[in-house]
């Protein structure tokens, strides 16, 4: 199956100790030899091009500026998550593959993006820019239950009663929901370098928190009479 195509039916951790075995062992490396085209320029050109979009056409489309379509796809600026959700939105894309930005040799057929860009103009794709957030609105409340706990009971008593275990299993039943062994290393090493560096760490929670608010605004305004 194609990789760079939305699919309709799918609307960190310090404890890295609880998966040793993904912790160094696995670095894979994709041998893609890109041309100075593809280094200059964003996936997102390409797809822009290819459903026959101008840049304020595009813009408009996802609900961005022209300068920033212009900077996504001079590489000047990183696509979002927000944006890339956006762009699968509208045009059927996977936002997994226009975040990766690798076009691949050879390339998505056009009349295939084209055919795509129609059906999610359709709505077959309607909603799965807010969706993917779901997951995450789900573990902050239960981050407030979690919260609560350890101001109750305390680090020591949280530790004494077998609280660091718990989230190691948690962690480590998290990962196996990942069937394909060679994509659930890659995760883990990849989110490992986020839980194990505080920066990176709380940046990604004000994101998320961010974007949660943002689509609790937005929801609130489009119920409004």
């Amino acid at each position: 199956m194609n990789t760079y195509f939305a699919h309709p039916q799918n609307n960190s951790c310090t404890f890295y100790l609880c998966y040793p075995e993904y912790a160094l062992k696995s670095r894979i490396v994709p041998n893609l030899r890109k041309s100075q085209s593809r280094k200059k320029r964003h996936v997102v050109a390409w797809i822009r091009e290819a459903i026959g979009l101008t840049q304020s056409e595009f813009a408009h489309l996802i609900g961005a500026s022209r300068d920033t379509i212009q900077s996504i796809e001079l590489v000047r600026l990183t696509l979002s998550e927000r944006f890339a959700y956006k762009i699968a939105e509208e045009t059927g894309i996977s936002p997994r593959w226009l975040l990766a930005n690798k076009l691949g040799n050879p390339p998505p057929d056009p009349e295939r993006i084209r055919q795509q860009y129609e059906d999610a103009q359709a709505g077959r794709w309607k909603g799965i820019s807010k969706s993917h957030l779901l997951p995450r609105a789900i573990f902050f409340r239960l981050y407030a239950f979690y919260r609560a706990m350890i101001s109750e009971v305390g680090y020591s008593g949280f530790r004494s009663a077998g609280g660091i275990k718990l989230l190691e299993k948690f962690c480590h039943d998290l990962i196996m929901l990942i069937p394909d062994k060679r994509r659930r290393k890659i995760v883990y090493r990849d989110a490992r370098e986020i839980a194990t560096d505080s920066r990176k760490l709380y940046d990604l929670v004000f994101e998320d928190s961010r974007e949660l608010q943002r689509n609790f605004r937005e929801s609130q305004r489009e119920k409004r009479p």
